[in-house]
């Protein structure tokens, strides 16, 4: 998570820096001269590429919501951080303005120093607050690295379940447990309904308990065989709006190892 997070920062201050030089005035602060016309052409390009690749890159490791939201976050903190600091630059004065003012009030000199490091530990800390705060986002579970992936029919999808504790027990001993289903954008709209259960279904009716919620965040609890095997299987049957169906399975051990592991024990 922390690297995505930075290589999400970097791409946003690259993107800011190129974007500055195509700016005559901060081009000229970043390079110590005036950019040429064709470098400030070169930098917005650039600048505008890299920031369509960060949006990207968070909206594929975070999908498009919480992506969208932690690029926009990197993005504002990053220009926040870069406007303050560009503008200090050309407020030096050379250093005989620096003499003159030690020598007319030093306590002014020593109280804007002060100012300026709080000022500086500030903006510091900003992307380091940002940071923690979409750290401590869970992620999704279709967006964790042990979600499986494949196709059903024309349309892709990852599976996932919600957590890998041991299933939940119900009322009479009967084992549940939670999973996270998500399509690709463009297959939602062919898709009329998705079913999950354990053990191979023999048609739709039986083919287990429906998907519910938003299209891209599709979750179903489903009842588990109280002896289920370790070679068992998880089939996903999806229907489509022109009324084909679909299956895949995978198997068990590979998609909730944890609840193979909990099975086996009893």
């Amino acid at each position: 998570m922390m690297i995505q997070n930075a290589m999400l920062a970097l791409l946003c201050l690259a993107s800011l820096l190129c974007l500055a030089l195509a700016n005559e005035r901060q081009g000229e602060l970043l390079l110590g001269r005036e950019p040429t016309a064709a470098l400030r052409r070169a930098g917005a390009l650039a600048g505008a590429l890299l920031l369509a690749a960060a949006l990207a890159w968070g909206r594929l490791r975070w999908g498009p919501g919480i992506g969208a939201v932690a690029w926009a976050g990197w993005f504002g903190v990053l220009a926040a951080v870069l406007v303050f600091h560009l503008h200090k630059w050309p407020r030096a004065g050379g250093p005989g303005a620096a003499v003159r003012l030690v020598a007319s009030d030093p306590g002014r000199v020593l109280q804007r120093r002060a100012a300026r490091v709080a000022g500086y530990d500030l903006l510091a800390a900003l992307p380091l607050a940002f940071a923690a705060a979409v750290y401590s986002v869970p992620v999704k579970p279709v967006m964790r690295a042990d979600a499986v992936q494949g196709q059903v029919g024309p349309w892709t999808y990852r599976l996932a379940e919600m957590d890998h504790a041991p299933p939940r027990l119900m009322a009479m001993g009967i084992p549940m447990k939670a999973f996270q289903l998500r399509f690709c954008q463009a297959c939602d709209a062919e898709i009329r309904s998705a079913y999950l259960k354990v053990n191979k279904p023999r048609s739709l009716r039986g083919a287990g308990l429906a998907f519910s919620g938003n299209r891209w965040d599709r979750s179903v609890e489903i009842q588990l065989p109280s002896a289920m095997r370790p070679d068992a299987e998880l089939w996903l049957t999806v229907e489509g709006k022109d009324g084909s169906v679909h299956h895949a399975a995978w198997p068990m051990a590979q998609l909730a190892p944890s609840t193979v592991a909990w099975f086996a024990r009893r």
